[in-house]
């Protein structure tokens, strides 16, 4: 007799999982709103970032897998925009309207004009 086939996954609640993913949504929360900051932009653009593809991808199931490319593409787009401005472009040098640069990095003036 195998006991393969008598183990079986652990079924959590929905309530249970709900809380273990919540750790790392507000992670994502977090470090996006960190980075934008870092780039002198506000806290609005994880509108964009965060809520537009998941609606995007929501109205597939609405709508049906036939239109399934019309609401995929513009997500993914976003989605890669989202990690080239929140992962690759560096953060504005100096200070910024919501403080001053992390790095410490002094910004030398501006030389004069001729």
């Amino acid at each position: 007799m195998c006991l393969a086939g008598k183990l079986r996954k652990p079924q959590y609640s929905r309530r249970f999982r709900s809380h273990l993913e919540n750790p790392s949504f507000l992670t994502w929360i977090i470090v996006g709103l960190k980075r934008l900051h870092d780039r002198n932009k506000s806290a609005w653009w994880l509108a964009l970032f965060y809520a537009a593809p998941f609606l995007l991808h929501s109205g597939v199931y609405a709508i049906g897998p036939d239109y399934a490319l019309y609401f995929a593409a513009p997500a993914g787009i976003i989605n890669l925009w989202a990690l080239i401005e929140l992962g690759f472009l560096r953060g504005s040098l100096g200070p910024n309207r919501f403080g001053v640069n992390p790095t410490g990095i002094e910004v030398p003036p501006p030389l004069p004009a001729g």
